[in-house]
This record gives structure tokens, sequence and C-alpha cells, in this order.
């Protein structure tokens, strides 16, 4: 089985990087440490509405849509009338896991 893959930005080039390895390479040649472009794209994502699918999908798999909508039923988290949440108050919770 190929590795599991996690979005972990995008690049000035356009690309959208995705990192199954410690080091992800955009299509242009510029190599990027992926720990770090993940931790930059939830900084950048903290003020930010997004679905629950988009909340998996920017934590690279490690928070479930799952558990942010058992976090909705049990109103520790709220969304909006679109269904979306603030990313930072998502991470926020995260720590009590």
């Amino acid at each position: 089985l190929p590795p599991d893959r996690r979005y972990v930005g995008d690049y000035v080039c356009g690309e959208k990087l995705w990192a199954s390895e410690p080091v992800v390479t955009c299509r242009c040649g510029q190599a990027w440490d992926a720990e770090i472009r993940q931790a930059q794209l939830e900084q950048n994502l903290r003020d930010t509405l997004l679905t629950l699918a988009e909340v998996e999908v920017a934590t690279g798999g490690r928070i479930k849509a799952k558990t942010v909508q058992k976090w909705i039923e049990r109103k520790r988290l709220r969304r909006n009338r679109r269904g979306r949440v603030r990313f930072g108050d998502v991470l926020g919770l995260e720590g009590g896991l």
C-alpha cells in the first residue's frame, strides 16, 4: 500500500503540497520539511472557518471529522449556519482528546 499522504499547504508556484515523507519536494524543485509546513498551515488557518472534512485534511488526519462532530454534539464547539467551525477553536480542543 502507498504511504498515507497529508496536505501540508500550497507553495508559491501554485502546487498543493502533499507529504508522505519527512521532506516534500515541489515540482519546481523546492524541498520542504513536512512538519514545519504542517505547523505553518495550521497557524495560518487559525481564524478560518472550515468544514469538518477540511479540518481533517488541514490536520493531516490527526483530528478526524467524526471527532469534531462529537465535540459539536457535546456543545464543546459551535458551527455556523453553513456548517463550518473556527479552526483555532478545534485546535484548542485537541489537547483535551
